[in-house]
């Protein structure tokens, strides 16, 4: 998607809370290995995201989440996304 100009939400794997500076709000919190998405949800602020991160951490069996920023229509880190790599929305 990138090769065709396309802009894709920035992910990242997080294993502790230190590693969530430079990450883009809101985000997703993905935890891994759990079924149906336990433990996961969205971090739509600065003081939200870290607790849904520490969340995810201990519900994930391996203490891994990945954080993407969110795609969510209408959002600043959308526009923000897009005018950053040079896109429209």
């Amino acid at each position: 998607m990138i090769g065709a100009g396309l802009a894709v939400p920035e992910s990242r794997i997080v294993t502790a809370l230190d590693q969530l500076q430079g990450v883009r709000l809101p985000a997703v919190v993905r935890p891994a290995f759990t079924l149906g998405g336990h433990g996961g949800g969205f971090g739509g602020g600065t003081a939200r995201s870290p607790r849904q991160v520490e969340i995810g951490l201990t519900e994930s069996p391996i203490g891994q989440v990945l954080v993407e920023e969110s795609v969510r229509a209408g959002t600043s880190s959308s526009s923000r996304s897009s005018a950053t790599r040079g896109t429209t929305s």
